[in-house]
C-alpha cells in the first residue's frame, strides 16, 4: 500500500517557522511515496510567498503533488478574476 505524507494550509507569508522546520525534517526522515500538500500554500498570494514555498519544496525528498486553494490567488488584484491561479503557475 503506497504511503502518502500531507500537509495543506501552509500559509507561506505567514507561516510558523518552527512548524514548518520540523515538517519538512519529518518528511526528510520518514518513508513515503507520495507527498500531498493541498490549498493555502501562500497567505495572499504573492510572488515572494511563492518563491519561498518553492524553496520550501525544493529540499524536500520524493515525487509531490501541490494544489492551489483560495488564499493563493491575489486577494485584491484583477488578477482574481481574469487568472485567479496565475502566481500558482
Amino acid at each position: 500500500m503506497p504511503r502518502i505524507l500531507h500537509r495543506t494550509d501552509m500559509h507561506f507569508g505567514a507561516e510558523k517557522t518552527l512548524a514548518t522546520a520540523a515538517a519538512a525534517d519529518f518528511a526528510r526522515h520518514q518513508p513515503f511515496d507520495l507527498l500531498v500538500i493541498s490549498g493555502d500554500i501562500t497567505q495572499d498570494g504573492k510572488p515572494l510567498e511563492f518563491e519561498a514555498a518553492a524553496r520550501w519544496f525544493n529540499v524536500l525528498p520524493g515525487p509531490k503533488m501541490i494544489t492551489p486553494g483560495n488564499h493563493d490567488m491575489p486577494q485584491i488584484h484583477p488578477e482574481r478574476l481574469y487568472h485567479p491561479f496565475g502566481r500558482y503557475e
